[in-house]
């Protein structure tokens, strides 16, 4: 009786920490839009220079653990 008491006990212990993690992640492009945004090119003076284009996206990311 004693050992399938514990053997009960240690299930429940162990199903309870199966769901203590909790997790989530997030990925989002932050590229800014040079159609609306006002972008200058540094390192050419003080008048800058306009992009012609983005050729690699900038990504955020995130991951929460709990």
């Amino acid at each position: 009786m004693s050992i399938r008491l514990a053997s009960l006990a240690v299930l429940l212990l162990c199903a309870r920490a199966a769901v203590a993690l909790e997790a989530a992640s997030d990925k989002i492009d932050i590229s800014p839009d040079l159609r609306t945004e006002n972008v200058l090119m540094a390192g050419f003076g003080a008048t800058g220079r306009v992009p012609a284009g983005i050729h690699d996206p900038l990504y955020a990311r995130v991951l929460v653990l709990r």
